[in-house]
């Protein structure tokens, strides 16, 4: 029997979900495939009132894996792209409460997964961005609409437009996370959270989220298939191949090109 690549633990009733891809949980497609059926697994187990996912202490995760990408931009890229947004959306619409227990690298579409929690917890010492712009690309499993929806245009474009990272402290300031913890006690503190929202009304808990959910703007999933035309096209772009490349040689990406109109 191989390796399972999402670990599930139970602490009373809630249900902890750990990415398990050394060395940096990238998300190719068979970590997607599990964590989507970890997911729904605990969507459907009544004694799982709560979901937690987290990492290990050097990556949460540090985003799409970058190889595979580059395989699959030479043909379906498209269906893994949406692939990648239907597990975001699987998570996004739980109806458990989720909680992201950050530690370490919390990149790209690892942000991306961790956007698509109810709640995110990050220890000190993470790193959290959408770098994607440095590969001639952009995010493509919601970023460009989640992030925007939780912490406001203009900081949402200085991440993605610069694709810096950003400490835990400065990710507080802005409503990208609702608490920093010590290093190595993200996970702990995300489970206390977890049991203690178990305690209260399971009903009224999911309640509150199909709210939550339905006054989510309904443009969001038109958007989200802009974004999905957007990432396909990058990918096969003459800048989308350099920043990949470069990435994957280590050096640094050479972008040329000019884009042909602004939208």
């Amino acid at each position: 029997m191989g390796v399972s690549l999402v670990d599930v633990e139970r602490r009373g009733a809630v249900e902890v979900l750990r990415l398990n891809r050394p060395p940096v949980n990238a998300l190719g497609r068979e970590l997607l495939d599990a964590l989507f059926h970890a997911a729904e697994e605990a969507g459907r187990d009544p004694s799982a009132r709560a979901v937690v996912i987290t990492g290990g202490t050097r990556a949460f995760s540090a985003g799409a894996d970058v190889r595979e990408l580059a395989e699959l931009a030479e043909g379906g890229a498209r269906e893994f792209i949406q692939h990648g947004q239907r597990v975001m959306d699987e998570l996004a619409r739980l109806n458990r409460p989720t909680v992201a227990a950050i530690e370490g690298y919390c990149l790209g579409g690892g942000l991306e997964l961790a956007l698509a929690c109810h709640v995110r917890i990050a220890a000190s010492g993470a790193e959290l961005g959408l770098p994607e712009i440095k590969l001639g690309i952009l995010p493509g499993f919601g970023g460009t609409q989640r992030l925007p929806r939780l912490v406001g245009s203009a900081n949402a474009l200085e991440l993605m437009l610069t694709g810096d990272s950003i400490a835990p402290e400065r990710a507080l300031a802005i409503g990208l996370v609702s608490r920093v913890v010590a290093s190595g006690e993200a996970l702990q503190a995300a489970v206390e959270l977890a049991t203690r929202i178990t305690e209260r009304s399971a009903t009224s808990a999911a309640a509150i989220l199909r709210v939550y959910h339905g006054g989510i703007d309904p443009s969001f999933a038109r958007d989200l298939g802009r974004e999905l035309d957007e990432v396909e096209a990058a990918l096969h772009s003459a800048d989308g191949r350099e920043g990949i490349s470069a990435f994957l040689q280590k050096r640094a990406a050479r972008f040329e090109s000019q884009p042909s109109s602004l939208f």
